[in-house]
């Protein structure tokens, strides 16, 4: 009888000191807020201090790189920038990776841009956090990852390319040689997406084309981001 009770209290300081562990690394960085929180209240041209992991660096045609959380994003500039005789000095990146969790420090700019211009004073790395929400297909957004059609299944874009392995896509097939289209897949926030460019000019979602031959057209929700088109 001893032996067990021995046990269970072993097993209940055990789970608690493990819970702890996973509950301290939900705590986000100290003064600090995430991407999403931001982009639901912006506060343009003042200083803030943002998390989130990074997407896209070395990939986009910028000094740049996408700072994600919750499937939000923010367009973090790290080189030297001069706008309204204000100078910005470079910020080192140097061992900041795809798939690294930092904290920036810095100002949202207002550019109507998408995703929105950030321009950052300094860039810090800081441990990943445990938890988060999942998008429809349940993947983990938080920690980098998007669902990747033509797989079928979760992955982070930087660690696993979004493409068939020896097997053709249909609704891409479909879209080509079906309706004499012009099938295009493109990077966004919630994953890798392909759509298909019909001869009228129209862009539908690749997948619901092929499931209803053709008669069903679910366009782009947001403009087409052409520098992120992958084939």
């Amino acid at each position: 009888m001893k032996k067990y009770i021995l046990l269970i209290i072993i097993a209940f300081i055990f789970g608690t000191v493990i819970t702890s562990g996973c509950t301290q690394n939900e705590q986000p960085p100290i003064g600090a807020i995430s991407v999403a929180e931001l982009i639901e209240s912006p506060d343009y041209e003042n200083d803030v201090v943002i998390y989130g992991h990074v997407n896209f660096m070395g990939e986009l045609l910028c000094p740049c790189f996408e700072l994600t959380y919750n499937t939000k994003s923010v367009q973090v500039w790290y080189d030297l920038m001069i706008k309204d005789d204000v100078q910005w000095d470079a910020i080192d990146v140097t061992g900041i990776e795809n798939g690294n969790w930092v904290v920036v420090r810095g100002v949202l700019k207002t550019d109507n841009t998408q995703p929105p211009t950030f321009w950052a004073k300094s860039i810090e790395k800081t441990e990943p956090l445990i938890g988060g929400e999942t998008d429809e297909h349940g993947c983990l957004v938080s920690a980098g990852y998007t669902w990747c059609e033509p797989k079928q299944k979760c992955l982070r874009i930087w660690e696993e390319e979004c493409e068939e392995i020896n097997l053709a896509n249909p609704a891409s097939v479909y879209c080509e040689e079906g309706l004499r289209g012009n099938a295009f897949s493109v990077v966004t926030n919630l994953g890798v997406k392909g759509y298909c460019e019909l001869p009228d000019l129209r862009i539908c979602e690749q997948w619901p084309l092929f499931n209803t031959a053709g008669k069903e057209c679910i366009k782009p929700t947001e403009d087409i981001d052409f520098d992120k088109i992958i084939q």
